[in-house]
Protein backbone atom coordinates (compact mmCIF):
# COMPACT_ATOMS: atom_id res chain seq x y z
CA UNK A 1 0.00 0.00 0.00
CA UNK A 2 1.44 3.71 -1.31
CA UNK A 3 0.84 6.53 1.43
CA UNK A 4 0.91 9.72 0.60
CA UNK A 5 4.48 11.61 1.33
CA UNK A 6 5.04 13.83 4.18
CA UNK A 7 5.20 17.66 3.04
CA UNK A 8 7.58 20.14 4.35
CA UNK A 9 6.87 22.55 6.67
CA UNK A 10 4.85 19.60 8.24
CA UNK A 11 1.43 20.55 8.88
CA UNK A 12 1.08 18.87 12.46
CA UNK A 13 3.69 18.46 14.71
CA UNK A 14 5.41 14.98 14.72
CA UNK A 15 5.08 12.92 17.18
CA UNK A 16 8.51 12.23 19.54
CA UNK A 17 9.87 8.25 19.12
CA UNK A 18 10.90 8.01 22.44
CA UNK A 19 8.07 9.49 25.12
CA UNK A 20 4.73 9.64 22.25
CA UNK A 21 4.58 13.33 23.29
CA UNK A 22 4.14 15.79 20.21
CA UNK A 23 7.46 17.75 19.03
CA UNK A 24 7.54 21.51 19.32
CA UNK A 25 9.28 23.68 16.18
CA UNK A 26 12.73 25.55 16.74
CA UNK A 27 13.04 28.47 14.27
CA UNK A 28 15.88 27.25 13.03
CA UNK A 29 19.96 25.49 13.97
CA UNK A 30 22.28 27.98 15.38
CA UNK A 31 23.86 30.17 12.66
CA UNK A 32 27.29 28.93 13.54
CA UNK A 33 26.01 25.24 13.79
CA UNK A 34 29.57 23.76 12.83
CA UNK A 35 28.15 20.81 10.55
CA UNK A 36 26.81 22.70 7.58
CA UNK A 37 22.63 23.18 9.45
CA UNK A 38 22.80 26.67 10.32
CA UNK A 39 19.38 28.38 9.45
CA UNK A 40 17.46 24.99 9.01
CA UNK A 41 14.31 24.94 11.03
CA UNK A 42 14.20 21.53 13.62
CA UNK A 43 11.58 19.41 15.87
CA UNK A 44 12.86 18.93 19.25
CA UNK A 45 10.18 16.97 22.23
CA UNK A 46 10.03 18.23 25.72
CA UNK A 47 11.65 14.76 26.83
CA UNK A 48 14.85 16.74 25.29
CA UNK A 49 15.04 13.86 22.07
CA UNK A 50 15.95 15.31 18.61
CA UNK A 51 12.92 14.73 16.08
CA UNK A 52 13.54 15.72 12.98
CA UNK A 53 14.33 18.90 10.59
CA UNK A 54 11.10 20.24 8.92
CA UNK A 55 12.77 20.51 5.35
CA UNK A 56 12.73 17.78 2.70
CA UNK A 57 16.93 17.76 2.22
CA UNK A 58 18.38 14.33 2.61
CA UNK A 59 15.22 13.18 0.96
CA UNK A 60 14.63 11.55 -2.45
CA UNK A 61 12.48 8.65 -4.43
CA UNK A 62 15.72 6.33 -4.71
CA UNK A 63 15.58 6.31 -1.30
CA UNK A 64 14.09 3.09 0.69
CA UNK A 65 11.56 3.55 2.89
CA UNK A 66 11.13 3.68 6.55
CA UNK A 67 8.67 1.67 8.88
CA UNK A 68 6.19 4.44 8.28
CA UNK A 69 6.40 3.30 4.41
CA UNK A 70 7.95 7.20 3.36
CA UNK A 71 11.00 7.52 1.60
CA UNK A 72 13.86 8.36 4.34
CA UNK A 73 16.25 10.96 4.34
CA UNK A 74 19.91 9.90 3.76
CA UNK A 75 22.16 11.38 6.22
CA UNK A 76 26.60 11.97 6.71
CA UNK A 77 27.38 10.49 10.12
CA UNK A 78 29.21 12.54 12.14
CA UNK A 79 32.67 10.20 11.99
CA UNK A 80 32.59 10.94 8.65
CA UNK A 81 32.48 7.19 7.96
CA UNK A 82 29.16 6.93 5.67
CA UNK A 83 26.08 7.91 5.57
CA UNK A 84 22.58 6.24 6.52
CA UNK A 85 18.90 6.39 5.86
CA UNK A 86 15.83 7.16 8.70
CA UNK A 87 12.77 8.23 8.95
CA UNK A 88 12.34 11.98 7.26
CA UNK A 89 9.53 12.99 10.01
CA UNK A 90 11.24 10.87 13.06
CA UNK A 91 8.54 8.89 13.73
CA UNK A 92 9.84 5.60 13.59
CA UNK A 93 13.11 4.41 14.71
CA UNK A 94 14.37 3.22 11.57
CA UNK A 95 17.82 3.79 10.35
CA UNK A 96 19.86 1.72 7.91
CA UNK A 97 23.43 2.16 6.32
CA UNK A 98 23.60 3.81 3.44
CA UNK A 99 26.46 4.27 1.01
CA UNK A 100 29.76 5.29 1.54
CA UNK A 101 30.61 9.27 1.22
CA UNK A 102 31.47 10.19 -2.35
CA UNK A 103 35.44 10.47 -2.66
CA UNK A 104 35.12 14.38 -3.18
CA UNK A 105 33.09 14.63 0.16
CA UNK A 106 35.96 12.39 2.00
CA UNK A 107 38.70 14.32 0.82
CA UNK A 108 36.84 17.25 1.49
CA UNK A 109 36.35 15.94 5.19
CA UNK A 110 40.30 15.82 6.01
CA UNK A 111 40.67 18.48 3.44
CA UNK A 112 42.90 21.80 3.45
CA UNK A 113 42.17 24.70 4.89
CA UNK A 114 41.22 24.18 8.48
CA UNK A 115 37.29 23.14 7.32
CA UNK A 116 37.61 19.36 7.50
CA UNK A 117 34.68 18.75 10.14
CA UNK A 118 33.06 22.10 9.61
CA UNK A 119 30.76 20.12 6.11
CA UNK A 120 30.36 16.72 7.55
CA UNK A 121 27.11 17.65 7.73
CA UNK A 122 26.63 17.88 3.69
CA UNK A 123 26.50 16.34 0.56
CA UNK A 124 28.38 17.00 -2.17
CA UNK A 125 26.92 17.36 -5.84
CA UNK A 126 29.47 18.40 -8.87
CA UNK A 127 28.11 21.56 -11.10
CA UNK A 128 29.41 20.83 -14.06
CA UNK A 129 29.99 24.38 -14.88
CA UNK A 130 31.34 25.72 -11.23
CA UNK A 131 32.40 22.56 -9.68
CA UNK A 132 30.80 21.10 -6.20
CA UNK A 133 27.95 22.45 -4.74
CA UNK A 134 27.25 21.05 -0.90
CA UNK A 135 23.96 21.05 0.51
CA UNK A 136 23.34 20.30 4.08
CA UNK A 137 21.96 16.96 5.26
CA UNK A 138 20.59 16.49 8.70
CA UNK A 139 21.94 13.18 10.67
CA UNK A 140 20.71 12.02 13.81
CA UNK A 141 23.99 11.40 15.15
CA UNK A 142 25.48 14.97 14.90
CA UNK A 143 22.96 17.03 15.49
CA UNK A 144 24.85 19.86 17.50
CA UNK A 145 22.21 22.59 17.57
CA UNK A 146 22.98 25.19 19.87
Amino acid sequence: MQVAEPTFPLAQPPTCSECGSPGYLEPATHHDNPIGNAGRPYYRCSCGKWITFDDNIGISAGNPRCYCRYICRLSNRRDGNGRFYSCPVGRCRFTRNGPPLPPQMTQMQTGANGIGGNISGSSVELNRSQGPFIQPVADYDMMDLD
